[in-house]
């Protein structure tokens, strides 16, 4: 159930922008993540991000009929859940086919319009440093509320973003890694607590569309925010 209140979507960018979170280029090159996890910096940030998932994932987790949105080429779900079925979605399809590869079952779609899913399918769903790259937000959590089933998990990690954070990001998208996301670039920002320029907080967001958080957690000298919430 939808509030009220209208939550302000970005107007700088067009309807045509699709999102891409994680790349993985083929023949044999190397993605983003994987260059990234030998990165002396880097790498112990995106680990960082791997146990805060790890935190926040309900009990019995492992066994749920999982979806997970922006799943790239697979790289991060599997460092998360190194196997099982799960079901991902994105819209490159050079990264689904690599995701494949890692034994998840893998389609082409878009975040923000899940109607090839039907309602109440899942019992969890995960979106990973995903929703700050989607021109539609809003949609995107509304989605994740339709397709899970009743008392489903939504586990949603995002930049936790303050006047430090911008700063990093500056630097690290100007002169480190950080400039291969000029291709996929942070169009919103968040804030675990705290309204943005944007709008509501991420804990208000989630509300806003009907999820009840149950447990918030920090990682990154609390730079990485993630949320585990539930539907009523």
């Amino acid at each position: 159930m939808i509030s009220g209140r209208v939550l302000t979507e970005n107007p700088a960018f067009s309807s045509e922008r699709k999102e891409s979170p994680v790349a993985r280029p083929m023949f044999g090159k190397e993605s983003y993540y994987e260059k990234a996890l030998r990165h002396p910096v880097a790498g112990r940030w995106h680990r960082n991000l791997v146990k805060l998932v790890r935190a926040l994932l309900p009990s019995g987790w492992e066994s749920m009929k999982h979806l997970d949105l922006g799943c790239g080429d697979g790289l991060t779900l599997r460092m998360i859940k190194p196997e099982g079925e799960v079901l991902g979605v994105d819209l490159d399809p050079e990264m689904l086919e690599q995701a494949k590869t890692r034994g998840i079952t893998a389609i082409k779609g878009n975040v923000e319009d899940l109607s090839i899913l039907p309602d109440n399918s899942f019992e969890l769903v995960t979106c990973f440093e995903t929703l700050e790259h989607l021109e539609h937000p809003t949609l995107a959590l509304t989605e994740s509320y339709r397709v899970l089933k009743r008392r489903g998990f939504f586990v949603i990690t995002t930049p936790n973003v303050n006047l430090v954070f911008r700063i990093i990001w500056a630097l690290w998208a100007r002169f480190g890694m950080g400039k291969f996301w000029e291709r996929s670039p942070h169009l919103f920002e968040y804030n675990l607590w705290n309204s943005t320029r944007f709008g509501l907080s991420l804990i208000e967001r989630l509300r806003d569309v009907g999820f009840r958080p149950e447990k918030t957690a920090k990682a990154n000298f609390g730079l990485v925010a993630g949320v585990r919430a539930v539907k009523l």
